[in-house]
Order: structure tokens, then C-alpha cells, then sequence
């Protein structure tokens, strides 16, 4: 934890922290002068899922983020909790580098593991 914590720290002012929304972290994240971004379940995340749905074709949710607090219907072709997560961290990366969810939410229903993308 103390090496994140130095990492966490030495980010630079106008730079960004992406993180889970959890009591550990956000506490890690108070060493940092950079913009602070998360995402989880909660309605303390930035980026937070509600409505999830798992199935056996994949999982959905409803994605509220600064940029749309009405939200959004996400799809994704994996299954599970971390694979939300997942989605969430790299949506709210995208935005940080010019593409809304709006926009790139739609190719995450295409993705279907990692293995598959190589």
C-alpha cells in the first residue's frame, strides 16, 4: 500500500487518478493533487452502475457519470461485477481523452475477453 501511496503522490497536478470507489482508496487518493475520478456501485462514484443485470449472454447496466447523470444504458458481451468495473474505469479513461461513454459505450457490447482480441 505505501508504494501506491508514493505513486499516488507523485502524479502531477493536472494529471488523473482513475479509481475503485472504496474507503481504502479514496483515502489513498487524498495524496494526490491530481483530479480524482471513480467509478463503482455506490452513489459516492463518479462513474456509478446501477440496474445490473447478469445473464448467461452477458451483463448490463445503467451508467451515471458527470457528464450524464440521467445515464445511460451500457450492454457488454462478458458476464460478471468486475467486468463492470472493468467498463467503467476504461469509459471514464475515454472520456478523459476526448471520447464520451456516449460514444464509446457502444463497442464494449463487442468485446467478448481478452483472449479473443489477440
Amino acid at each position: 500500500i505505501e508504494v501506491f501511496r508514493r505513486f499516488i503522490a507523485g502524479l502531477p497536478e493536472d494529471g488523473a487518478l482513475v479509481i475503485c470507489d472504496t474507503p481504502l482508496l479514496r483515502e489513498l487518493a487524498r495524496a494526490t493533487k491530481a483530479r480524482v475520478i471513480t467509478y463503482g456501485v455506490e452513489d459516492t462514484a463518479d462513474y456509478q452502475a446501477t440496474d445490473i443485470d447478469i445473464t448467461l449472454s452477458g451483463t448490463s447496466f445503467h451508467l451515471s457519470h458527470p457528464g450524464n447523470r440521467a445515464g445511460q444504458r451500457v450492454d457488454l458481451a462478458v458476464r460478471g461485477l468486475h467486468n463492470v468495473l472493468n467498463a467503467m474505469a476504461a469509459l471514464a479513461v475515454l472520456e478523459l481523452v476526448g471520447a464520451p461513454p456516449a460514444q464509446a459505450a457502444p463497442a464494449m457490447a463487442r468485446f467478448t475477453s481478452a483472449s479473443d482480441s489477440k
